[in-house]
This record gives structure tokens, C-alpha cells and sequence, in this order.
């Protein structure tokens, strides 16, 4: 029996759809697009007409409202082409199946971080890799419907955890390295996350790079300052002394902490 051709979508990012290796053009209009991209997102269940009509024309009577709904699963059904037969339609209900050989860049990455748990240190980390790897950009970055914030948060923060997570891997291994690759994502993507930053301060200082975590430290300072009016934690600034202090360095935008550690923090 002949395998049917695969369907790969992306949904990270931008919505990306792919029929045998090949890109398919995406509905014309803006509102087909998000309800295919609403409809892969909650593939392999049925989901009711009136509540789709609801969701994406909630100003429309409902008689317009499922009238839209027709004309854009005509869109979403030719822009499908050779795949369209995984959508279905009934009088009430509209879903899109997924066949056992298609791929969904979202499942892919929530089975891989929740899979980590069961596994060996080093086989987590393999499999954390893969996921961010995986993480384009946020969920449907394009798409700013309210259907959409709340699970791009929930799958943000995943890819935040796994960051995390790979940092205490590599740290563990003593791949500090690797570990700084991490670190400065991590700081990309969430800049106002200070933990980060002193995860990140603390790497440059065992790669031997003290000059960068202070610098690290003072844009910290910086962006903090604009951004919310406040400075670092106390705890943020007596790691900058230490690190400092352990280097020789007197840089003179550190500020003098407000209490001192009760332990080395560069442990």
C-alpha cells in the first residue's frame, strides 16, 4: 500500500505549509489564514461552525458570520490543492486530519520537551536542542487574534524552560561554553528576566571573560533603568563586585550592594 504524501507545517513563526517538500501558497484572504492556522493548531478534532463564526467574525450577525465561514474553508480548501482532502466539513462541525506521516513543527516540540523528564541527562539535553532548534520565532508571530496570545505564551514559555534547563545541563557537565551559547539566547529572548543575566554574568566569568560579565552586568543596569525605572537586585549587584573583586577590576558604574551575600555567589 502506497504511503500518502506528507504534509509539513510550521506554525512557529510564520505559518509555513509544505505537500511533498513543496511550499503551498496560503489563502488570499487574512482571515482564512488565521482559521487554517487555528484549525492545524487544533488539528484531529471536530470543531463546531458556530463556534469558528463566532471566533474569527464576532461583529457579523450569524447568518454573515457562517456565510464568512463558507467562503474562507473555500479558500483554505483550494489553497490545499492535492492535500485539501485532510480538511472536513459537515453541516456542523469543520476539522483538519492530520495523517500519520504529516508533521506539525508545535507537536514536535511539545513532545520533545515533555519527553525530557524520562530521560538521561545527556539524552534530555539532545532532546531540548531539537525543540528550540524548532522554535522559530513565537507561535503565529504575525497573527495578533485573541484566539491565538494565550497558548503562544504557554509554548514562549516553554522554550524559555528548555533554555534554562539546557544552562544547568552544560553547567553540570562543566561545558561552560555551551552553556554561555544558551545563556545569551535566553538573555535575547527575555531581556528583563535578571536571572538570567547573572546566569549569564557567571558564565563569562568561568570562561575567563570577567571585562564581559561586568559589561553584561552595566546593561543590565541600563536597560533596566529605561525599561522599568529600577536598578538590579542587590543580589545581581554584590555578583558584579565579586566577580570584580576575583579579577582585580574597580569598574566605576558598580554600585555598592545593598547587603552582602551570605555565600559566595560564584559558586
Amino acid at each position: 500500500m502506497t504511503t500518502p504524501p506528507s504534509l509539513r507545517t510550521r506554525l512557529f513563526g510564520i505559518l509555513e505549509v509544505e505537500y511533498e517538500g513543496r511550499p503551498l501558497p496560503l489563502p488570499s484572504s487574512a482571515a482564512a489564514r488565521s482559521l487554517l492556522a487555528y484549525l492545524f493548531l487544533h488539528h484531529d478534532r471536530p470543531i463546531p461552525r458556530d463556534r469558528l463564526a463566532g471566533t474569527f467574525w464576532p461583529e457579523r450577525p450569524d447568518a454573515a458570520a457562517r456565510r464568512a465561514l463558507s467562503q474562507a474553508l473555500w479558500q483554505i480548501r483550494r489553497a490545499l490543492g492535492p492535500a485539501a482532502g485532510r480538511l472536513e466539513t459537515d453541516q456542523d462541525t469543520v476539522a483538519l486530519l492530520l495523517l500519520p506521516d504529516d508533521w506539525l513543527d508545535v507537536d514536535a516540540f511539545r513532545r520533545l520537551c515533555a519527553h525530557r523528564l524520562s530521560a538521561s541527562p545527556l539524552e534530555e539535553a539532545h532532546r531540548l536542542q531539537e525543540a528550540i532548534a524548532l522554535y522559530r520565532g513565537d507561535l503565529l508571530e504575525a497573527i495578533y487574534e485573541d484566539w491565538v496570545l494565550l497558548e503562544r505564551e504557554r509554548l514562549r514559555e516553554a522554550y524559555l524552560d528548555a533554555l534554562e534547563r539546557l544552562i544547568t545541563l552544560h553547567k553540570q557537565r562543566k561545558d561552560y561554553s555551551q552553556a554561555l551559547a544558551y545563556a545569551q539566547q535566553l538573555v535575547t529572548a527575555d531581556p528583563l528576566r535578571e536571572k538570567a543575566h547573572r546566569d549569564l554574568m557567571r558564565l563569562y566569568h568561568l570562561v575567563g571573560r570577567p571585562q564581559a560579565a561586568l559589561e553584561q552586568y552595566a546593561r543590565l543596569r541600563e536597560l533596566l533603568k529605561r525599561e522599568l525605572g529600577i536598578g538590579p537586585t542587590a543580589t545581581t549587584t554584590a555578583l558584579a563586585q565579586e566577580i570584580a573583586d576575583q579579577a582585580g577590576l574597580v569598574p566605576s558604574h558598580l554600585p555598592m550592594a545593598d547587603a552582602a551575600p551570605s555565600a559566595p555567589l560564584l559558586e
